[in-house]
């Protein structure tokens, strides 16, 4: 029986994400494809509902096809099963009183077992009813304990505690990488970060915390707090959820529509908030799902710790970038009452440390001053403010990384000339100048064969071959996914960024990490208004903000002993050859 919530937009949906398929039912797209999981798709010349576009509706199929022939759980053991298999063991009671004394005894550092793992109780309940650091932390290794001797896949965990020392050490940027769980050589880098880092409880003892996503695995989070040995509370706000078990009490879901059912709610920031009254933000390009964050490639910023404002304080608390302002509005725009006592809790907070910008697309036609608060018009306000302008700013192209593609428009001037270049081009005393290269990178088949998500069958890359067949002429800007530097080149990239890079590869000035790919839905087109589809945030970093100088070193520290940006990928950028082509979802039907 299938227990697949109905799509909302029913026979209107027009996503090609898989992982939208896995999670929703779509009955008009079944009953066409009739248990067909392999070969050509023939629709029949009547359909039961309207379809404005036929070549759209075979592209859904095909994207069906692939979700419904995966390899069921048993053939394909992924990290996405086995999290779930533990979470459903370790939620378990223990029934056994010989069991139980037989765990405890094994336990590490079990003090106060009885008041972590009462009788009857399983040990989500037991995590949650906890009151204290020290009994979170003990419920946690006995969970840990109960997978391992489950032959459930734990992941690599570091220390508890210990983060805060890496976290200082990443200054000025605080930009990670998302930890790769196949590739040892990660775990050790000083800009990796695992999700249970990113809460641990050397930043702080959390409280609440409020989550802001596309596609959200609440089990899987809640694993993650458990892992760090942190309270779970939490408030979601999300596009999509991919799993189903029942919801704890501390945790509470909002599911987000979009206005068409062109646009989803892509954004990933989540706001952390402390037992002692002040708070952190998080961004990052990461889903909160497995897949995402074991051998994927993300990026996540975590601001510096932001405390409650003094009564003596004659400061509004905002940042030099204007990032709490910049925030508090987009929270606005949800327009909903769940977050007035956040939007309550930020304007009592000092963000003065914050030293990067905050751009956002919320869904909308946005006209007149309100153009320059969204997207493109935004970032193109904050670069016209604050970005220095290189000499021979020509020759320093426009650099962009992303996951999925739309549709850009019959050639490169449609959109990419008109819109998009000028956005990102935008300086502090322009003058005259001319209209800078710009470069895709964007991995190819080639690059998928050889990575993680190939060998288990799933992919985070959900373009079209018939929207690349329209738009033939982005193969002259593509360049292949490369990262050996960061020993990611088999972790696909789910992260998305923006940069402006020098001719001789060494420096920025400025770079952009985003939820944000490229497409016009996600930064908004139109010449006299904008109109955004999609829900997305990021943040900016400027050099003028970190540390006083024209540019960000991305290759050596600079003159100044700057650090260098861990930018993802490799430099110099490797073209596509003759006989390379971007990743389609196609692939998986051939």
């Amino acid at each position: 029986m299938d227990s697949k919530k109905l799509c909302p937009f029913k026979e209107k949906c027009y996503r090609k994400n898989p992982i939208h398929f896995e999670e929703m039912s779509h009955p008009h797209l079944e009953k066409l494809l009739n248990g067909q999981l392999t070969g050509d798709i023939n629709l029949p010349p009547d359909l039961e509902f309207d379809c404005p576009d036929r070549s759209e509706l075979v592209d859904q199929l095909k994207v069906l096809q692939l979700t419904l022939r995966k390899k069921k759980p048993s053939e394909n053991p992924s990290a996405v099963i086995e999290t779930k298999q533990a979470l459903k063991r370790v939620s378990e009671p223990s029934t056994s009183s010989a069991t139980k004394k037989s765990k405890e005894s094994s336990s590490p550092k079990k003090t106060s077992s009885k008041e972590s793992l009462p009788a009857g109780k399983s040990i989500f309940d037991a995590f949650n009813s906890c009151t204290a650091d020290k009994a979170r932390i003990e419920v946690r290794n006995n969970a840990i304990e109960r997978m391992q001797k489950a032959g459930q896949q734990v992941p690599h965990l570091e220390p508890i505690g210990q983060f805060d020392l890496k976290y200082a050490l990443s200054a000025p940027y605080h930009l990670f990488l998302a930890c790769v769980q196949k590739v040892p050589e990660t775990w050790s880098q000083p800009y990796s970060v695992t999700f249970p880092e990113i809460l641990d409880i050397s930043l702080g003892t959390i409280e609440e915390s409020l989550h802001f996503n596309f596609m959200v695995d609440v089990g899987w989070l809640c694993l993650q707090y458990l892992f760090a040995g942190q309270k779970a509370d939490s408030q979601i706000f999300l596009g999509s959820r991919c799993d189903d078990i029942p919801l704890p009490s501390n945790i509470k879901t909002i599911k987000i529509e979009t206005p068409t059912a062109f646009g989803t709610h892509h954004s990933k920031v989540s706001v952390l908030k402390y037992t002692n009254g002040g708070a952190r933000v998080v961004v990052s390009t990461a889903n909160l799902y497995s897949d995402d964050w074991d051998n994927r490639t993300q990026a996540v910023w975590i601001s510096p710790h932001l405390p409650k404002l003094t009564d003596e304080s004659n400061s509004s608390g905002e940042a030099p970038t204007g990032f709490k302002r910049d925030f508090i509005d987009y929270l606005r725009e949800y327009k909903n009452p769940a977050l007035d006592k956040w939007i309550s809790l930020l304007q009592t907070l000092d963000f003065s440390s914050v030293n990067v910008c905050f751009v956002a697309s919320v869904p909308g036609t946005h006209r007149n001053a309100a153009r320059g608060r969204w997207g493109l018009r935004k970032l193109a306000s904050i670069l016209s403010e604050h970005a220095d302008p290189p000499a021979e700013a020509a020759q320093w192209p426009i650099v962009a990384q992303a996951s999925s593609i739309g549709s850009l428009g019959p050639n490169y001037d449609a959109w990419l000339t008109r819109e998009f270049v000028p956005a990102m081009a935008s300086l502090k005393s322009q003058g005259l100048r001319s209209a800078p290269n710009f470069k895709f990178v964007y991995p190819s088949i080639n690059n998928f064969k050889d990575s993680f998500d190939m060998r288990v069958g799933c992919c985070c890359l959900p373009y079209s071959k018939r929207v690349h067949d329209k738009q033939p002429w982005l193969n002259k800007y593509l360049y292949q996914w490369k990262a050996g530097n960061k020993s990611r080149n088999r972790a696909i990239p789910h992260s998305k960024t923006y940069i402006r890079l020098s001719p001789d590869l060494k420096k920025v000035p400025w770079a952009v990490v985003t939820s944000g790919n490229l497409s016009k839905a996600a930064w908004g087109y139109g010449q006299t208004s904008t109109t955004i589809l999609n829900y997305e945030v990021g943040v900016v970093f400027l050099p003028k903000f970190l540390f006083k100088a024209k540019t960000i070193p991305i290759k050596e520290q600079d003159d100044q002993g700057n650090p260098v940006f861990p930018l993802p990928y490799d430099l110099p950028l490797t073209p596509y050859a003759s006989d390379d082509e971007p990743f389609v979802m196609e692939f998986f039907n051939v």
